[in-house]
């Protein structure tokens, strides 16, 4: 029996175990990470006030004043820490990223197809993430405000309600200012440079619809709406088809235990598939190089059927590719 040179043994060996790796680092890819940090010291809900008609008819802006207080803020980010979300009392419609722990502000933009009934019964929440507090308790991590009568504001038209937009995100930056010591006013009453980052990043079109709060003013050229057509990833993921997409949900439900877990299985089951294809034609042939070319075609079907990924499926073309070339030297010169 011939004896297979050391050199191929080598390089078949790290086409597994890189095959392998991959496979676990997708697998991880897909595991939560989860925190646990400490409560805050205290959390609230200083102010709420509601506005329609601000970028677009019936649509609705909520600016909601808040204060979640740490001696020392946490090092988890606030926007995987907290949300800021609307109720009717049982069911939460829309959720936003705190985007600061203390004294600060967040809005929540409702489009018109959006908006909720104006003038009815809501809660607003300020709540930590489940997946980084172990628990939740009103008044510890968690409050929950019901908006009164005097919370929606009584401007309609459209410049009326930006300029009172305006006044009121002055007010609340003022006040995050005072409780914050954070420069976010100018000396003549207007946003500072940090300031207006802060209402950039949490009022939508802020510097569009209220400008006239901003110390520096910027304008901003038109530019046409860019035109998105689709991706080829996403062209080839179509091509699984809903059976195909329904067994593979299934069978990743069953394995892992959760949802949304389809793609990833089939992925996983694929390049398993590609592997023991691999090592069954080296096995029998005892023709590495033979054995990394058939392995070619069978990444092609499966990202053509949508199950390998486009990227994926680059990056072991490549790795094949090279394998082959060294292989092939190496069989020269030896």
């Amino acid at each position: 029996m011939d004896q297979v040179p050391i050199q191929t043994k080598i390089l078949l060996s790290i086409g597994i175990v890189v095959s392998l790796i991959g496979l676990v680092l997708m697998f991880l890819s897909e595991t939560e990470i989860v925190y646990a940090i400490e409560d805050p010291d205290s959390i609230s809900i200083e102010s709420i006030e509601i506005f329609r008609n601000f970028i677009e008819t019936d649509d609705e802006l909520w600016i909601i004043e808040y204060n979640i207080a740490y001696a020392i803020n946490p090092s988890e980010d606030s926007r995987l820490a907290f949300y800021a979300g609307i109720s009717d009392g049982t069911t939460i419609f829309f959720t936003v990223a705190i985007l600061n722990y203390d004294y600060n502000f967040i809005s929540i933009y409702l489009t018109a197809a959006q908006a909720l009934t104006w003038e009815g019964s809501f809660f607003v929440h300020i709540s930590g993430n489940l997946g980084i507090f172990t628990t939740l308790t009103p008044g510890v991590n968690q409050v929950i405000l019901a908006v009164q009568s005097s919370d929606w504001n009584s401007s309609t038209e459209t410049d009326d309600v930006r300029t009172a937009v305006g006044e009121r995100v002055l007010l609340v930056v003022t006040n995050t200012e005072i409780n914050t010591g954070i420069d976010y006013i100018t000396d003549g009453g207007l946003l500072s440079t940090l300031g207006g980052n802060l209402v950039e990043a949490t009022v939508p079109n802020a510097r569009e619809y209220i400008t006239s709060i901003f110390s520096i003013v910027v304008d901003v050229l038109a530019e046409p709406t860019p035109i998105f057509t689709q991706n080829y990833q996403a062209t080839l993921e179509a091509n699984r088809g809903p059976r195909l997409d329904a067994a593979l949900e299934q069978l990743g439900s069953t394995i892992l235990g959760k949802s949304d877990q389809g793609e990833i299985i089939g992925t996983i089951g694929f390049l398993l598939i590609s592997i023991t294809i691999l090592g069954t034609v080296y096995a029998t042939t005892k023709e590495s190089n033979g054995a990394l070319v058939v392995t070619l075609p069978l990444l092609w079907v499966g990202n053509e059927i949508g199950i390998i990924p486009l990227a994926l499926m680059f990056v072991a073309f490549t790795f094949i590719i090279v394998l082959f070339s060294i292989t092939f030297i190496l069989s020269r010169v030896g």
